[in-house]
């Protein structure tokens, strides 16, 4: 039969990928809240809300403030994907394609036969006995319905889980670039109402997405990047009852989500839980038996992200 292929969508080169280290998954023993998020917890127990400890993939434990270490670790210590899964033993290393789009899949007799790939210029059509199609939500029914297979549930019951967030400016430094990017996550509000809430989680603060979507409106940009290091956040992801769907169209496809008033309400209490976890992370013992109040204000839109 073909050998396996793995295409990989991202400008990335193979020597990179081939460089990453560890073939052991996860251990439970470097578990640790990264500095950034101390003070979320510390606001998180204030309120009495319960959390828990995202598993982190090191196998040293010397090392556990790596920080953002995408595509692998410079201390040689974190695991990967690309080791945990595909390993010499299971794996043709020699069959991963990096920044290569697959267009569609050739279906005969209700099988895939080949796939149409395209890297630049270049297109070719691969022969291939079994195909593991995972190009996420919105991209993989894109890629079926170019294939042309039917199906009626093909392209709806989409869902996005909403998020958003609530970042917040400390007097102390909070080393966002260090340690894991998520640390922790609470699940008290995933089932507030039906069956359907929340989850509360650590803001990943790398600059590449902190800045983007988190502008700081009263400071100046320079001194927006020049107090990074004092920033941390929390993110809030709803669980959704809202669903959308993806239209086909020619030469793009459409993707439609509709936001009901049940899962805004979730997002937005969401929203103020995080909000009061930051003040009460900067109370001083003096203010610890004031009440907190927040001003609520509507401001238009949806939930694409927060500043607080």
């Amino acid at each position: 039969p073909p050998p396996p292929f793995f295409f990989y969508t991202h400008p990335t080169q193979s020597p990179m990928l081939r460089s990453l280290v560890g073939s052991e998954m996860c251990i439970r023993d470097s578990n640790k809240i990264p500095h950034k998020e101390v003070k979320l917890i510390e606001g998180l127990e204030k309120n009495d809300i319960g959390y828990k400890i995202i598993p982190r993939n090191l196998t040293n434990l010397d090392y556990v403030d790596d920080g953002f270490s995408t595509f692998g670790s410079g201390y040689e210590s974190r695991n990967s994907t690309y080791t945990s899964w595909f390993s010499k033993d299971t794996f043709d290393q020699k069959n991963i394609y990096s920044d290569t789009n697959i267009k569609r899949l050739v279906i005969s007799n209700n099988r895939a036969t080949h796939i149409e790939v395209e890297n630049g210029s270049n297109a070719k059509k691969i022969a291939v006995n079994k195909v593991i199609l995972s190009a996420g939500a919105l991209n993989t029914p894109k890629i079926l319905m170019d294939s042309g297979y039917s199906n009626k549930q093909l392209g709806k019951n989409l869902k996005l889980h909403p998020v958003s967030g609530v970042a917040g400016k400390y007097s102390e430094e909070q080393k966002p670039w260090d340690g894991s990017m998520q640390g922790f996550y609470s699940d008290k509000f995933l089932f507030k109402n039906d069956n359907y809430g929340y989850l509360l989680e650590g803001l990943p603060m790398h600059p590449s997405l902190f800045f983007p979507f988190f502008p700081n409106n009263s400071d100046s940009y320079e001194s927006f990047i020049k107090d990074y290091n004092y920033w941390s956040g929390g993110i809030v992801l709803t669980s959704d009852t809202s669903s959308g769907s993806i239209v086909n169209k020619s030469p793009q496809h459409l993707w439609k989500y509709d936001f009901n008033k049940f899962d805004h309400d979730h997002l937005i209490d969401g929203l103020v839980t995080v909000s009061y976890t930051h003040l009460r992370a900067h109370e001083t013992p003096e203010q610890r038996g004031f009440p907190l109040v927040l001003e609520k204000k509507n401001r238009g839109g949806g939930g694409g992200g927060g500043g607080g």
